[in-house]
Order: structure tokens, then sequence, then C-alpha cells
């Protein structure tokens, strides 16, 4: 039957894969973008966050006093407490070109006092790329010269404005910021030490918050995900993909039962039971997803390295494959009870109508 009747099968496969890729790459860009929101919280890697009361997101912080480093080394002897600035400048680059750049001041950043570090997929845009390390190129962010110092693979953004990470004070000196004063404080906990004592810090000045780095990293993704919209919209493409997919499926089905009727019912005439005749249409059935999870799980990645340039933060997951694994288990599964509410019609009596 399949070598008979090879081009409805192949143009429901084609269909069933062409839905399923859109489905499958939609899904891992809506991984990407939700991570995304939160990609300077994960560069920076702390254990917990003390951010100003009321803050959602990383990217529109509000100023706190350096002081509470103070007190929370005080409460957790042995933690790590880094001051992080955050902010907006204006950037010229080696060639003059004027951009804006997100600006990270960081304490501890291994890079010399006036250096910064860029993400790899930002350096054609701030005209970084091909850079020498033997006379690293200098550019202007704010009124303040600035060496390029190397770069990271963990900081590409969707904000139009690339990630800069620097020292906090030559941040400082580029935002003109309150020398007092921080967006963030990062604290990695000690070996031993409880978060408990934090929470008595937050419960003890209302004006801050305290995040674990988790929390604080969906928080802003989901600022993210709720101001622009973008992710659902990404959300919802996939899952139309993914719905269209089952419908192509099972119309093919039908298509194929319909096709192959007479055949069916000759098998039929020839002993073949009901469960006979079903264990063929999801052996089809299994073939066609097998055929559009293989195409898939190639086609993805190869979709995503194309259109680096246009989404750098986008990436490809091995667990985005459970989307067209479970889209491909639901359509086998909505396709089967369709077969089965037809097959149900293939008795022996219907050789003697047809």
């Amino acid at each position: 039957m399949l070598v008979q009747g090879w081009r409805p099968f192949a143009v429901t496969v084609a269909s069933c894969t062409i839905a399923g890729i859109i489905a499958t790459f939609q899904w891992a860009v809506f991984v990407s973008f939700f991570q995304t929101g939160s990609a300077a919280i994960r560069a920076i890697d702390a254990d917990y966050w003390v951010s100003a009361a009321g803050v959602q997101c990383f990217d529109f912080p509000d100023s706190i006093d350096e002081d509470y480093a103070a007190i929370v080394a005080r409460a957790l002897p042995g933690a790590r407490v880094r001051r992080v600035i955050f902010g907006f400048a204006p950037w010229r680059s080696p060639l003059g070109r004027r951009a804006n750049v997100a600006l990270v001041g960081i304490d501890d950043l291994a890079v010399p006092p006036t250096g910064f570090v860029a993400d790899t997929s930002d350096l054609a845009r701030l005209d970084l790329s091909g850079a020498q390390a033997t006379r690293p190129p200098q550019a202007s962010i704010g009124d303040v010269t600035v060496d390029f110092a190397g770069t990271r693979d963990d900081i590409a953004t969707f904000l139009g404005a690339p990630y800069i990470f620097t020292r906090i004070e030559t941040a400082r000196q580029i935002l003109r910021a309150d020398p007092t004063a921080v967006s963030y404080l990062a604290i990695d906990m000690p070996l031993g030490a409880s978060a408990a004592d934090l929470g008595a810090i937050a419960r003890q000045f209302p004006e801050i918050s305290v995040w674990p780095a988790g929390a604080f990293g969906s928080s802003s993704a989901y600022y993210w995900e709720a101001k622009t919209g973008a992710g659902l919209a990404i959300l919802l493409a996939s899952a139309l993909a993914g719905i269209l997919m089952v419908f192509l499926l099972v119309n093919g089905m039908m298509r194929f039962i319909q096709q192959h009727r007479g055949d069916l019912l000759s098998l039929v005439g020839h002993g073949a039971g009901g469960g006979e005749i079903l264990a063929i249409v999801a052996f089809v059935t299994g073939a066609i997803i097998l055929i559009y999870l293989c195409i898939s799980t190639i086609a993805t990645p190869v979709m995503i390295a194309m259109l680096h340039g246009l989404l750098p933060w986008a990436h490809f997951h091995l667990a985005d494959l459970l989307v067209p694994i479970i889209g491909g288990l639901a359509a086998f599964v909505a396709a089967m009870v369709w077969a089965r509410r037809e097959i149900v019609h293939y008795r022996p009596e219907a050789i003697f109508r047809s």
C-alpha cells in the first residue's frame, strides 16, 4: 500500500514535517527569549540578590545604599558580596559610530581598570570584530575612554542595547552615579550558611528585597514576557503549528484509509480482524511521526544557526525536543482515535456491500 500510494504518503509526511519544524523552532525561540530576560543575572552568577523594594526586572533598577553590603557581611560572615550598578549610556565605537549600551558595573571583575567585555555576537555592531589582542581597540562610553578586554558568550540580549560589563568604579564614573549607591548586591553564600539571616535583613529593612537568584531571574523574564507580549506571540505560533500538525496527520490518515479501502476490506475477507487493520494504520502513522521527529531534530538547530545574526540570543537545547515528542504523541493518539472510528465499520459483512 505504501509503495503504490507513495505520493499521498509523501505529501502527508512533508506537510506534517513542515508544521512540526515550525512548532519546534518557535518553541526553541520562546525558551531562549524567556532565558534571555535574565541573561545578566545568570552571567553574574550569584546565590542571592538584594534590590530596592518593588524592583521586578534587572534592567530597570532603583538605587540602594551600598552600606547594605556591610550589613549583609556582618549577618553572613564569609559571604562574598559584590556591588552591581546598571544603566544605559552612549557608546562611540573605535570607528566613531554612535549607539547606546547597557552598562553593567561589577565588583572584582577580572578586567583592567578601564577594560570592558562584550558578548561575542555584539562585536560586529560595536565595531570590535577582528580586534587584535596585541593592541586592544579603544572606544568611548559616555565621556570615558575604555579598552576592549575580551568577550563572553552568555550576555546576548534582545534589549536593542548590548550588555557591556566593566568594573563598578568605571561604570560609576561613566554613569555619574552616586558614589554611595548601587543598583544591586550580588551575594555568594558561604558553605553551611542559611538564607534565614537574609530574610531577617529584609524584614528589618522593608525598603529592600532579598531574592534567590532563580526567583530574581524568573521575575526579570516574566517582566519582559508581560510587558512586550513577544514571548506569548512566539508561544502561540508554536502551539498553532503543533495543532496544525495534528490536523494534517489526522487528515492524511483518513485519506490513507479511504484510498486503500479496497485493500483493507480484502484483508478482512482473508480473515484479518479489526486489531490487525488498526495495527497497519498505527504502523503508517508511526512512520510519519518518526520521519517528522528525525527531520525536526536536524532542521531546527540548523535554522537557529542560520538565523544567528538576527537572533543571537536564540539557542537550541536537547530539552526543546520534548515539544516535538509531545506533539507527535498527541498527533498519534488523535489519528488512532479517528482511525478506530472508521475501522469499526470494516467487518466481514462490509465485503458483501462493497
